[in-house]
C-alpha cells in the first residue's frame, strides 16, 4: 500500500466537494490551535478549512456535530459514528482514486452527498 502522501492529493479533491456549499453550523467547536488528532484528514489542515469540511459533512447527513463528536471534547474517538465516518473518508478516497484518476475521468466525486441525500441513512432505495 502506498504511503499517506499518495493520497494527499485525492483526499484534497474530496474534501473539496464534501465541503462545497456548506453553510455557518454555530454548533461547533471555537477551539484555537491546530486541530488535534486528525487521522484522515491533513495533520496540517487550518481550522477554516477544516471547519468547512466538517460542515460539509454535517450538510450531507443532515445532522450537527455532536452527531459524531463529543461537544465537550472534538477531538475524542468515544462515539462509534466518528470512527464510522473516517472509514467511509477512506472508501470514498479509494473509489475516487481507483475508479476516476485517470485522464479523461468524469467530473463526478464522490463523498457522502451521493448516497446519504441530507439524511443520517444512505438513501440508496427508492421511494
Amino acid at each position: 500500500m502506498r504511503g499517506m502522501g499518495a493520497r494527499v492529493p485525492v483526499l484534497a479533491a474530496w474534501l473539496v466537494a464534501a465541503s462545497a456549499g456548506a453553510l455557518a453550523d454555530k454548533d461547533g467547536p471555537e477551539e484555537q490551535g491546530p486541530p488535534k488528532k486528525l487521522k484522515v484528514i491533513p495533520q496540517d489542515i487550518d481550522r477554516v478549512e477544516l471547519k468547512k469540511i466538517m460542515q460539509g459533512f454535517s450538510n450531507a447527513l443532515g445532522v450537527k456535530c455532536a452527531y459524531c463528536h463529543n461537544p465537550r471534547d472534538f477531538a475524542s474517538d468515544e462515539k462509534k459514528k466518528k470512527l464510522v465516518a473516517r472509514e467511509f473518508v477512506k472508501m470514498t478516497v479509494e473509489l475516487e482514486k481507483t475508479y476516476f484518476a485517470y485522464e479523461g475521468a468524469p467530473s463526478m466525486k464522490y463523498n457522502c452527498w451521493v448516497c446519504h441525500r441530507g439524511h443520517d441513512e444512505p438513501q440508496l432505495r427508492p421511494k
